[in-house]
């Protein structure tokens, strides 16, 4: 949507809400005129919460939220921190979230506010909006809803806001669709479009907004046009038995290869959500992944996994059904802050692949929590210290361990500690790129050398971030759900802290414009497919990373930018069993395409294509995958019988270990190299026969 983008976040929990103030022209205030300058206070439960705010037309002027209410909006403030849209005025994080709109004009009508903070306390107040007397220039159109007529009630009350200079001014549209905004002044320039998110859910609007200069007097026709999805997924929650879980809730649908997200209501464990597919160039065929909400299942059942990904196409309505595993178990646990009992609660979840996962919250005083599983399975525990969606530690703390592993009916125990360092840096973009970054949607992490702690930091609208680690040796890599810019360098690794700031570790971000489907044919031994990645060509750690599952049509659908793309044959295969066309390939990705396509087909070998597999040349290939943790397989190809070394060297060229020392007839070879006892690094790999001498890197990541 237009000028705010504002995501529903789930109440969470700490200590209690107190206050929510309006100020009218500096002074305590329930009314105010269009024009006048408008901000509000809240208090919060604890500094560094965040608060749920939802924000009703109060239709009877009863000055509370009834049920005949209308729910405009819903958006989350954290303290101490800017965001696009509502955010606190203050980057202190000091337990008060203060808005200041300056002239503020939303559209005369009553309205009340609610907050809920982080430990579900509610408050809520009321204002009022009279309208501006004779304003100078207004600004009015219409909307259509595809398929509903007017007029009707399905019209009525959707806001249609101007912003610019001047201020945020907003009118309603009646039943048939219609709507002004009264603007304070003439001839200045307006954006003018929806304001919330849930305007209208599932459907496309078009055009997304006009910005254009109002002239003195009424400027009309500014019209939109709400058009029905082209392609629906419907389905039922079930049971590990197949039967209909009869929970009401809300799924939502992401949309993998746009990172759009759309959401519908459960009832009765049915559900029927819009899919919204963006053709682009000649592919109409998008990639989804389906969830629930974190509540609605427990502690009765797992939520399922939102992993799995499948395809919708332009036009299609396809059953895609969830299901969610009954729990029988429990996964114990507490938590102190730097030995002591906590000073609030925390939220916790365990997950496991092949079952779902679980949410519960620890008690405040005593730190004990309890999380429902099922067994058959092992866990990831996590505390979930994320601003945006979990209880993150008090500031100047960082979480010892952020995740342990655990069997239904273990214990396990997670100690907040003062953080002793920190990793800073700056992002950047490729020139010429789009720089609107999606905030709410990347972060910066930091991991440590045994994957066991975890920290990140969003990155505020500066562009910069700083995390707060302990101190130790860190990876740190640009983190978004859904690939829609790629970072240079692809990760920084050995990255050491002590009781300092690292503050040099700069990423550019390249815009992830086109679309590379890898297609797999032939006898594809799709039970060894895993995850693909591929990298552009450069010297480490200077290239870009893509990757993506294997979808049911057998191809990896990725995101990449414009550069050199490496690709090898997905599935690693034994090449004596196995030709592979082509063994490897070179892509270039250029900004004036943005569809891409690369095949690879796989031969199961009979005795008698075996022998006709003797390579017309030596050679030897990239090591797969690379970089890699903890093995990599390295193959390669003698045209004729030969004494053969296979060597592993440091970067100061000290052999490190010897894979293949003698004679070997002709044919193609793979070797898995696992080494236990070398630090992440850049390592050499080196061929020699008779007559024949290639050397190529690799990298080793702890």
């Amino acid at each position: 949507m237009l000028l705010l983008s504002i995501l529903i976040m789930f109440p969470l929990s700490l200590g209690a809400t107190t206050h929510l103030w309006f100020w009218v022209n500096g002074d305590t205030s329930h009314t105010l005129t269009q024009g006048d300058n408008f901000a509000w206070e809240l208090d919060l439960a604890a500094p560094g919460n965040s608060v749920d705010m939802e924000l009703y037309l109060d239709l009877d002027a009863s000055r509370t939220i009834n049920e005949g209410d209308f729910l405009l909006g819903l958006f989350t403030i954290i303290d101490g921190e800017q965001e696009d849209g509502p955010s606190d005025s203050s980057a202190v994080p000091d337990g008060i979230i203060y808005l200041q709109f300056g002239p503020f004009g939303f559209a005369p009508q009553n309205y009340v506010l609610r907050g809920t903070d982080m430990d579900e306390s509610k408050v809520t107040n009321w204002f009022v909006i009279n309208a501006m007397q004779n304003p100078p220039a207004t600004a009015s159109g219409t909307i259509m809803i595809e398929g509903t007529g007017k007029p009707n009630p399905m019209y009525e009350n959707i806001m249609i806001a101007a912003m610019g200079e001047n201020g945020m001014f907003s009118g309603l549209t009646d039943a048939s669709g219609d709507y002004t905004i009264n603007l304070p002044v003439a001839n200045a320039n307006w954006q003018i479009g929806t304001i919330f998110d849930n305007t209208l859910p599932g459907y496309t609007m078009n055009p997304r907004g006009y910005e254009l200069s109002i002239p003195a007097g009424n400027t009309g026709s500014l019209d939109f046009s709400f058009s029905l999805p082209s392609s629906y997924v419907y389905g039922t929650i079930l049971d590990q038995d197949g039967k209909i879980i009869d929970r009401n809730g809300w799924v939502y649908l992401r949309n993998q290869t746009t990172g759009s997200e759309t959401e519908a209501r459960v009832d009765g464990g049915h559900y029927l959500i819009p899919a919204m597919v963006v053709i682009q160039g000649t592919d109409s065929v998008n990639t989804f992944r389906m969830g629930t909400d974190d509540r609605m299942l427990v502690p009765e059942y797992l939520n399922p996994n939102d992993n799995k990904e499948f395809q919708v196409s332009w036009g299609d309505s396809m059953e895609y059904n969830l299901i969610a595993y009954q729990t029988d178990s429990k996964i114990y646990g507490y938590v102190t802050e730097n030995g002591d009992n906590p000073s609030k609660k925390y939220q916790f979840s365990a997950w496991s692949d092949s079952l779902g996962s679980t949410i519960t919250e620890s008690d405040p005083t005593s730190g004990y929590f309890e999380l429902s599983v099922r067994t058959g399975t092992s866990y990831n525990v996590w505390l979930q210290d994320d601003p945006q969606w979990g209880t993150p530690p008090p500031p100047g703390y960082i979480i010892e361990k952020n995740w342990q592993f655990a069997m239904p009916g273990n214990t396990v125990y997670f100690n907040l500690i003062p953080a002793g360092a920190a990793i800073a840096g700056t992002i950047t973009f490729d020139p010429g790129d789009p720089a609107d970054l999606n905030y709410e949607r990347c972060r910066v992490s930091a991991s440590d050398s045994t994957f066991t702690s975890s920290y990140s930091s969003r990155i505020d609208k500066s562009n910069n971030f700083f995390i707060p680690v302990a101190d130790g040796k860190y990876e740190v890599i640009f983190d978004q759900d859904y690939n829609e810019y790629l970072a240079m360098p692809a990760r920084f690794t050995g990255v050491t802290v002590k009781g300092d700031t690292i503050d040099t570790l700069n990423f550019e971000l390249n815009y992830a414009h086109a679309q590379l489907a890898v297609k797999l044919t032939g006898d594809v031994p799709i039970d060894q497919a895993g995850h693909y990645w591929i990298r552009t060509t450069g010297e480490w750690p200077m290239y870009y990373e893509a990757g993506a599952e294997l979808l049911s049509d057998s191809t990896y659908r990725l995101r990449v930018c414009e550069g050199e793309w490496y690709l090898y044959p997905p599935i690693n295969v034994n090449l004596q069993e196995y030709a592979v066309t082509p063994s490897e390939s070179f892509l270039m990705v250029t900004e004036n395409d943005s569809s891409y396509y690369v095949e690879f087909n796989y031969k199961l070998l009979t005795g008698l294509e075996t022998n006709k597999q003797i390579p017309a040349s030596f050679y030897l290939n990239q090591n797969y995958p690379n970089p890699f943790n903890p093995s990599t397989t390295i193959s390669y190809g003698l045209m004729k019988a030969a004494q053969v070394k296979l060597e592993i060297f440091n970067i100061r060229g000290q052999r490190v270990e010897s894979l293949v020392n003698g004679h070997q007839n002709a044919g193609t070879y793979q070797v898995v190299w696992n080494p236990t006892n070398l630090a992440s690094g850049v390592y050499l790999y080196r061929l020699e026969t008779a007559g024949f001498v290639q050397t190529r890197k690799l990298i080793l990541i702890r």
